[in-house]
């Protein structure tokens, strides 16, 4: 559990560090960085989702819900990384068991694109939807 947790830190000091040293607009959005709460399911059918061998992160318009799920018991953590068209973007994080679905609840502006993220050895695999 250490591990997962220093992984999961390690990973958000680099997100953060990564959006200090882009270039940015005069006026830039601050990362947001949340840990999923459990969830006793997964998101609605038809939500836009995207998976590789570790982790699934799916999109649910309704609520403005991002689902994460670890999908390997590797003692690794899991994460997906979003951006909304517009500025706002940040991390959500799973520290919950794998299989188990973990949800980030945020409140995004109406209409806007929204862009999930997620990485595995390097690999990025993506999906998009409408707020």
């Amino acid at each position: 559990m250490i591990h997962k947790k220093a992984v999961v830190m390690a990973a958000a000091a680099l997100f953060s560090a990564v959006a200090f040293i882009a270039p940015t607009s005069a006026v830039a959005a601050s990362p947001e960085f949340d840990f999923a709460k459990s969830a006793p399911e997964g998101p609605e059918p038809g939500s836009p989702c995207t998976s590789n061998a570790v982790v699934k992160a799916c999109y649910q318009s309704d609520g403005d819900k991002i689902y994460i799920k670890d999908m390997k018991a590797d003692g690794q953590a899991a994460s997906t990384d979003w951006s909304i068209m517009g500025g706002r973007y940040g991390q959500c994080a799973t520290k919950l068991r794998a299989g188990n679905w973990g949800v980030c609840d945020k409140d995004f502006p109406e209409r806007k694109t929204i862009q999930l993220t997620i990485w595995y050895s390097g690999h990025s695999e993506s999906t998009i939807a409408t707020t």
